[in-house]
């Protein structure tokens, strides 16, 4: 997997700071025979089925980030590059996202200082994450500035990582606006919860439950 479809498939989990989640996919997911269709008004109701579900433990799930941690910073030490720094700095930020440790957004941040707005896009985007992650949000925005990208996945990608600049710095609306203009009401799961995530932060909580709900019941792994 190269640079750029690592920051493409990694920027759509950033919208979990403001209540997303989910895995990108390059394609637009239909809804399976007999699923719910997509909410269109703040009248539908979805039932999210109860399900028993067993996760990791968090000392386990903890150590194993830490495994893949160390091994990409050998891999960055011995191969020195683009995809391994890369690589090693989304899982940086994963530690920083779930446990809050300093030393993590202190590594990103050091692992990216040398990126500028001359550098390649994909690299500029990660640069503008880890700002963002460091709610250093006007600089993120600059990072992006410019940016474009002829490939659709790249371009959407690029869309929900400009959104959730916006709606950090209280440009709600916006946010909305161009993620519904780009159709993300029925795009991929990552899609549906990014834009869920916007419409929750812009205050609109019946908007943003329907399409939880609706990705909840319609996704399949």
């Amino acid at each position: 997997m190269n640079t750029k479809q690592t920051i493409s498939l990694g920027w759509l989990s950033t919208f979990a700071l403001l209540g997303a989640c989910g895995a990108c996919s390059s394609e637009t997911t239909e809804p399976a025979p007999g699923s719910a269709p997509p909410p269109t008004s703040s009248t539908d109701n979805y039932v999210v089925p109860v399900v028993p579900v067993r996760t990791t433990s968090a000392l386990i799930a903890r150590t194993n980030l830490d495994a893949l941690i160390d091994r990409a910073e050998r891999d960055f030490e011995r191969r020195p590059g683009d995809n391994t720094r890369s690589a090693l700095v989304q899982l940086v930020l994963e530690r920083a996202r779930y446990f809050g440790t300093y030393d993590a957004f202190d590594r990103s941040d050091e692992l990216t200082q040398d990126i500028t707005d001359q550098s390649p896009p994909d690299l500029r985007q990660l640069r503008a994450t880890v700002l963002a992650r460091l709610h250093r949000f006007e600089e993120a925005q600059a990072m992006l500035q410019g940016i474009e990208y002829d490939n659709e996945v790249l371009a959407r990608s690029l869309l929900a990582q400009r959104a959730s600049l916006l709606s950090a710095t209280g440009a709600f609306g916006d946010a909305v606006r161009q993620l519904r203009q780009a159709d993300f009401q029925n795009g991929t799961s990552s899609e549906r919860f990014t834009l869920a995530a916007a419409e929750s932060a812009a205050g609109s909580f019946e908007a943003a439950d329907e399409l939880y709900r609706y990705t909840l019941v319609n996704y399949r792994d």
